[in-house]
């Protein structure tokens, strides 16, 4: 399980991104951090991809 104290410094610039309504490119490990936080930060959807999650929006406005 990833915590946010273990998400790097691209993953949130990655999120501000995805919050910012960007198309955001993801590799393995981006995916796997932002998918094992608790709550997820990003979650799959069919078509669109990877989109961020409320909890995502919460991280991004409210800082880390």
């Amino acid at each position: 399980m990833t915590t946010l104290a273990d998400l790097t410094t691209q993953d949130y610039e990655i999120l501000r991104e995805a919050a910012a309504g960007k198309s955001i490119n993801l590799d393995f490990q981006q995916v796997r951090n932002l998918l094992d936080v608790e709550p997820p930060l990003i979650e799959a959807k069919p078509i669109y991809g990877f989109q961020i999650t409320k909890a995502g929006e919460d991280v991004v406005q409210h800082g880390h």
